[in-house]
C-alpha cells in the first residue's frame, strides 16, 4: 500500500497509475492536511510526500511521520529546485526522493520497494532487541541464611532497581545504573558469558564474594548466594 501525498492532481495520477500497475494498492492525498488525516485512519506501507504544497508543507508531514512512524519510508517527489528544501527535508526524515518531473518511475518504484524492505529489516531488529532486553534484564536474587534481597538489572547488566534487603546483605549502595555483577569479584569479568546463558534460557546460580567498607573504614567480606 502506498499513500501519495500531493496537491498536483497529475502527478497523483500519473505516479498512482504507474504504481496500479505494478502491483500496488494506492491512496492520494491532495493535500499534507489530508494525507496526516489518511495516515491516522490506516498507515501505509510507504509514503511519498511533495514538499511544496499550500498548507501544510512537505516537511511538516515528513516530521510528523518521523515523530510517530519512524519505520514508515517517506520519499519526496518535488519539483523543488531549493536545495535548502531538499536538506532540510533529509534532516527531517526522509528516506530519499526524486525530482519532479519523474522521467523514470520504475526507478521510483524500485526505491520504494528497497525503503520498505529496509523498513522490515529495521523493524524486525527491534524485535528482537526487545526480545534480547526482556531475556537479559531481570530480578536477581541476592540469599544469605535464608534472608532474600532483590535487584533488577537490565540488559547490559546494570542495576535498575534493588530492595534495601540487599543493600543490607551486600553492604553496598547498589546504586542504579552501575554494574550488578562487578560488585562480586568471582565473577566481575564473566557477564558476557552469563548473558549468554539468559539469551539461552538458562537459570544463573553462584555462590560469590564481595567486599565492602563500614562507615568506620572496616573492611567486610561477604559469601552470597546469587540467583537468577
Amino acid at each position: 500500500r502506498l499513500l501519495i501525498i500531493d496537491d498536483d492532481a497529475g502527478c497523483r495520477t500519473q505516479l498512482g497509475a504507474f504504481f496500479e500497475d505494478s502491483g500496488w494498492e494506492v491512496w492520494t492525498a491532495a493535500s499534507g492536511e489530508a494525507g496526516i488525516a489518511r495516515l491516522d485512519q490506516a498507515l501505509p506501507d510507504a509514503l511519498i510526500v511533495d514538499l511544496d504544497m499550500p498548507g501544510m508543507r512537505g516537511t511538516a508531514v515528513i516530521a510528523w511521520v518521523m515523530a510517530r512512524h519512524p519505520h514508515l519510508p517517506t520519499i519526496v517527489v518535488s519539483g523543488t529546485t531549493d536545495m535548502r528544501d531538499l536538506v532540510e527535508a533529509t534532516h527531517k526524515g526522509a528516506w530519499d526522493f526524486f525530482l519532479k518531473p519523474v522521467e523514470n518511475p520504475a526507478a521510483l518504484e524500485k526505491t520504494v520497494r528497497n525503503c520498505c524492505e529496509r523498513a522490515r529489516l529495521q523493524r524486525a531488529n527491534d524485535v528482537y532487541r526487545q526480545h534480547l532486553e526482556d531475556i537479559l534484564a531481570r530480578d536477581f536474587v541476592v540469599m544469605e541464611n535464608g534472608i532474600i534481597g532483590i535487584v533488577s538489572i537490565d540488559q547490559a547488566g546494570r542495576i535498575k532497581w534493588r530492595n534495601e534487603m540487599a543493600m543490607t546483605l551486600t553492604g553496598l549502595p547498589l546504586y542504579a545504573g552501575e554494574p550488578f555483577l562487578s560488585q562480586f569479584s568471582d565473577i566481575a569479568d564473566d557477564w558476557p558469558a552469563v548473558a549468554t546463558r539468559l539469551v539461552a534460557g538458562e537459570n544463573f546460580r553462584a555462590e560469590c564474594s564481595c567486599q565492602s567498607v563500614s562507615a568506620e573504614g572496616a573492611i567486610r567480606q561477604t559469601r552470597l548466594q546469587l540467583a537468577g
